[in-house]
């Protein structure tokens, strides 16, 4: 499904201009990189490779948590205390 998502929107020359000003304005970070990803590249995807990529980065340790509004302060700590605790701590590169 994402395949042939991301194959109709690079069909299009406005997305093919947009990817190649995000891939120049931000050739280090995420910023330059399509979250739906390359379709040219999709088929070489092996699920060993996503599970790999997902196991690695979408962990707590890789995190930054902002908090917004007036709730009280200790509570909203002992919440995100009790939820990240049940993970250890892991080195990202």
């Amino acid at each position: 499904v994402v395949f042939n998502e991301m194959k109709g929107v690079y069909s299009q020359p406005d997305s093919v201009m947009y990817r190649d000003a995000q891939l120049t304005l931000f050739p280090d970070n995420t910023y330059g990189v399509d979250s739906g990803g390359d379709p040219e590249r999709i088929p070489d995807l092996r699920f060993e490779d996503f599970m790999e990529f997902h196991q690695t980065l979408y962990h707590p340790s890789n995190a930054r948590i902002w908090f917004s509004g007036d709730d009280p302060v200790q509570e909203r700590l002992r919440l995100m205390d009790e939820y990240l605790s049940q993970f250890e701590k892991r080195a990202i590169d």
